[in-house]
């Protein structure tokens, strides 16, 4: 959830920032905001958050656990996915204008598809958790029979399930 909401907050003011300015692009859009609400926004940043819960379920990664003591790490990676994708959404968005690929549909594909691409590759940059090791300072467990890191002293530290 967290990282949703990073991913939101460029989106977000980049989007409606250019409603209100009346970028061309957006000019055929109506000014409904529900609509806005729908597509432009609730899309892409649905689309990072089914990407992010699937990578999560099949590679979880070291800054999301939550016994891992960086509160603010979700919100700045999902900041940065959607920085990327505020960006090429605004760069397909022109290219589609100027070409005669027009229409909404067009519109949403590159949006969506620039959410998933963006988020997927943010988050496979970051590490994941390794079974052996503590999920805040990374010092290898194996071989250590308590459930407490000597390293860092963080409870339940290892990356398996408890």
């Amino acid at each position: 959830m967290r990282f949703a909401f990073g991913f939101s907050i460029p989106f977000g003011v980049v989007f409606a920032w250019g409603l209100l300015a009346e970028w061309t692009f957006m000019s055929y859009r109506p000014g409904n905001l529900a609509y806005f609400a729908g597509w432009d926004f609730a899309l892409p940043v649905g689309t990072a958050w089914g990407v992010f819960e699937i990578v999560s379920l099949v590679r979880p990664r070291r800054a999301f656990d939550l016994r891992a003591p960086r509160h603010l790490s979700a919100i700045i990676y999902g900041f940065a996915a959607g920085l990327l994708t505020a960006g090429t959404a605004l760069l397909a968005l022109t290219w589609l204008e100027s070409t005669a690929i027009d229409g909404r549909a067009a519109d949403e594909v590159a949006i969506g598809a620039g959410a998933a691409i963006w988020t997927a590759i943010v988050l496979f940059i970051l590490r994941p958790i390794r079974r052996s090791r503590c999920v805040s300072c990374g010092y290898d467990l194996s071989g250590i029979a308590g459930p407490r890191c000597p390293e860092c002293g963080l409870v339940g530290a290892s990356g398996r399930s408890a």
